[in-house]
């Protein structure tokens, strides 16, 4: 079982848009799991956390559309994130989907992008990598819907209304009045096509953007490579454990059964991917209080034994003994 992510941005976006609907948002952002640290671009929660925020949004709500609403308002003030902010600094429409594809995982890494382009037609697909149980069958509609949405409208914004899509096409059935999706979308649109995609002009791909900057694009691209890099690091289940691990430390030890519910999956699946990865859950806890009890050497001014005791060390000696280890510098005896 993957453990897929979304940009935490994401989620503080649907908040918003709640919020400035005049939904109640109270305790949206904690369920999600946002905190300060979340506003950092390579930030991202759980995709399993990000599902339920959408659907306790679609409650509160009561928008059966909201993911098209959605699309619409990210077209609306899509600037504002790293990936736009390349988009809006390509050469051209065609350039700017290509790194869009490429980069999409920086955003959402529950399915990829596709951009295929033959002869004079060219199309740009959301292919999700798997299909949730039928109970979170919505969820995967307004998933694609958002995404589509949003797509059509910045296809809209980078080239002026230029560019001539052909057609929109839904996996979903057909909503029993599609006039909301015909005053968004503002293209022919199909239902049930069996994918989610754009169907543009391939001449639309060579449409200039206004403004672009090309040393500044090649800035945003090498960041978004740290980026990606950072995250595909992320991607092993004991990448994804010590990132937790990082997260919860300073307030206690977290326990095997408390990162796997922060990562959606049961304690024993948890156990199981780890010692796939020739590891353990203990080894990966002992890791990262040694990482954090080196910081603390390093910049509090707590004696030993209050650090010790902080990081549930059983004593004084315990916690020299795990520090002084050759992989972590010098012991705090030094």
């Amino acid at each position: 079982m993957a453990a897929f992510h979304v940009s935490a941005s994401n989620a503080r976006m649907l908040i918003r848009y709640l919020e400035e609907s005049g939904v109640d948002v109270c305790g949206l952002a904690r369920a999600a799991g946002l905190d300060e640290d979340a506003s950092a671009v390579e930030a991202q929660i759980s995709a399993d956390r990000y599902r339920a925020l959408m659907e306790e949004s679609l409650r509160r709500s009561g928008d059966e559309q909201l993911g098209l609403h959605l699309g619409e308002a990210t077209g609306r003030e899509h600037g504002g994130h790293l990936l736009a902010c390349m988009m809006l600094n390509c050469a051209d429409l065609g350039e700017a989907l290509a790194l869009q594809c490429r980069y999409h995982d920086i955003v959402d890494s529950q399915g990829a992008l596709l951009l295929l382009i033959e002869g004079g037609e060219t199309r740009l697909g959301w292919q999700p990598y798997s299909r949730r149980r039928k109970e979170h069958e919505g969820f995967d509609h307004q998933l694609a819907d958002w995404i589509i949405a949003a797509l059509v409208a910045v296809i809209g914004e980078l080239t002026s209304g230029r560019a001539v899509i052909r057609e929109v096409r839904f996996a979903r059935p057909a909503p029993g009045d599609d006039s909301e999706y015909r005053r968004v979308i503002r293209a022919p649109l199909r239902f049930g096509a069996g994918a989610d995609e754009i169907l543009l002009e391939s001449s639309s791909l060579s449409i200039p953007i206004a403004l672009a900057d090309p040393g500044l694009l090649a800035a945003l691209t090498g960041h978004a490579e740290r980026i990606l890099a950072r995250l595909g690091a992320a991607e092993s289940w004991a990448g994804r454990v010590s990132e937790q691990l990082a997260r919860l430390i300073h307030a206690r030890t977290p326990s095997l059964s408390e990162v796997a519910r922060e990562l959606g999956v049961s304690a024993r699946t948890l156990q199981s991917r780890l010692t796939e990865e020739n590891t353990q859950f203990t080894r990966l806890l002992d890791e990262s209080r040694r990482l954090l009890a080196l910081d603390q050497l390093r910049d509090s001014e707590a004696s030993l034994g209050e650090i010790a005791f902080m990081l549930n060390f059983s004593d004084q000696s315990a916690f020299t003994r795990a520090t002084a280890k050759p992989a972590w510098g010098r012991s705090p005896s030094c």
